[in-house]
């Protein structure tokens, strides 16, 4: 059973109220569960406007002007700044939090960010009106501030550091950014070129004397990975051709007898004195490829063919 209130009560709840909300509404007021309910002041006073003027609170019956309206919300979204010390995110724009709706402030600003700019919380330069050049410079500004590259949390608008959505129109993201800012990232993280790309699979190759597998795509072995490989390349195989590295694998293997190919590399061992690098073997026309070295011999590294030679033909590496 709801309870009744007497005239005084019900003028009380209003002023309370009003004191300590410094505004009143037929919605707000309905919210707050230690008060009447705003139909019992309509239907004690007649009207709520009546209610109000009873409990002396003045009505406000001319409409604001829009620089009034702006002015008003103005001050509630600071009052909300200073006591949390945050920028309002989106979801945040609700009326518990003595906050305008996002519709009303997009309204009156144009955006919540065009907002914090006219309250002065971030710089002109903001979000999406940053340049690429624009966005480096917040990126070096915050290092400056904080003694730290930012983080992608540090992204945000109450740091003065452009949106992710910002830096995706100029860069492939927050990573490539904070590399052309001056900064060094983890090679889990760097953004290789085609080129560069090449060069780690053929600089692999020669230190390894073997082919690069999928297995080996890592950072730790100074490769690019497999997912950057593909984004550049479309798959590993591309990746291996574009590096001259797929001679001799798959449908474009060069056959050799196993008796022809061994006879060939004893007669190059014999003319060395030694075993012949991987340089070597590459560059002398009449050698087939060291795909078709492992393939045909059965064994995956250079070093594992020559000792298999070795102690088939009782050689001695100089």
């Amino acid at each position: 059973m709801k309870k009744r209130y007497s005239d005084e009560e019900i003028l009380l709840q209003l002023k309370n109220y009003y004191k300590k909300n410094e505004k009143i509404t037929q919605y707000g007021f309905s919210k707050d569960k230690t008060v009447c309910e705003p139909y019992a002041v309509i239907i004690r006073f007649g009207s709520w406007e009546e209610g109000l003027k009873r409990a002396g609170i003045k009505y406000r019956v001319r409409e604001l002007s829009v620089e009034e309206k702006k002015e008003e919300l103005r001050k509630q979204v600071k009052a909300y700044i200073i006591k949390t010390g945050q920028l309002p995110s989106s979801p945040l724009y609700k009326s518990y939090n003595k906050l305008p709706s996002r519709m009303t402030v997009d309204k009156y600003f144009g955006s919540k960010e065009k907002l914090y700019i006219e309250l002065g919380y971030i710089g002109k330069t903001y979000g999406e009106l940053l340049s690429k050049k624009e966005i480096i410079e917040k990126i070096r500004e915050f290092y400056k501030k904080e003694g730290r590259e930012p983080r992608q949390e540090d992204f945000r608008v109450k740091n003065d550091l452009p949106t992710y959505k910002n830096i995706k129109k100029y860069f492939s993201g927050i990573t490539e950014a904070k590399i052309l800012a001056g900064f060094k990232v983890a090679d889990q993280y760097r953004i290789y070129t085609r080129e560069e790309a090449i060069n780690e699979l053929q600089t692999f190759y020669e230190r390894e004397e073997r082919y690069p597998l999928k297995g080996d795509m890592k950072a730790k072995n100074g490769l690019p990975p497999i997912r950057k490989l593909k984004a550049l390349f479309g798959t590993v195989r591309a990746a291996r051709e574009a590096a001259g590295l797929t001679k001799g694998i798959g449908k474009n293997k060069t056959y050799i007898d196993k008796e022809k190919l061994e006879e060939l590399l004893l007669e190059k061992y014999k003319e060395k004195g030694r075993r012949l690098t991987s340089r070597e073997i590459r560059e002398d026309k009449e050698l087939v490829t060291l795909g078709t070295i492992y393939s045909t011999l059965r064994k995956q590294t250079l070093k594992e063919a020559w000792e298999y030679m070795e102690k088939k033909y009782k050689l001695v590496n100089k």
